[in-house]
């Protein structure tokens, strides 16, 4: 995806699609694809990690006494994961910033280009991609 936004910016360069101050450069769009993709594999990381270490408790101890499905302990280790998600997506941005990642500077003109939203779209999709993937890792002790 990150590469369609690239040959994207090459051709409104080439036919003048667009005003010089829309353009964002190659340099810019890895800059914003990375800050946009790491705050979501932490995200990631932490949502799956969540939410089967909750469903994993829930189940031996809510349903063995409630004898609710797996599915069911599943679903509500989900929703533990969820709300604990919102409470901690600030801090996985801030740690973000304290990596020194910095989006780049770009004008309302660039933000709202087609290039710089499949840019960031990408970028979050293979951040959760990632994060969820690594985030699964509880399931080796299970």
């Amino acid at each position: 995806m990150l590469e369609l936004a690239i040959k994207e910016t090459k051709c409104e360069k080439g036919t003048g699609g667009s005003s010089s101050a829309a353009l964002v450069d190659r340099k810019e769009l890895k800059q914003l694809f990375v800050f946009n993709l790491m705050p979501f594999i932490g995200f990631g990381i932490l949502d799956n990690m969540l939410m089967i270490l909750a469903g994993e408790y829930i189940e031996h101890s809510i349903g063995a006494v409630f004898t609710i499905s797996t599915m069911a302990a599943a679903a509500l280790g989900n929703t533990v994961s969820d709300v604990a998600g919102m409470g901690l997506a600030h801090y996985v941005e801030q740690f973000v910033v304290k990596m020194g990642i910095k989006q780049p500077a770009l004008t309302a003109v660039q933000i709202e280009s087609s290039r710089v939203r499949i840019t960031v779209n990408a970028a979050r999709t293979c951040g959760l991609i990632i994060g969820c993937t690594l985030g699964m890792f509880p399931l080796l002790f299970f």
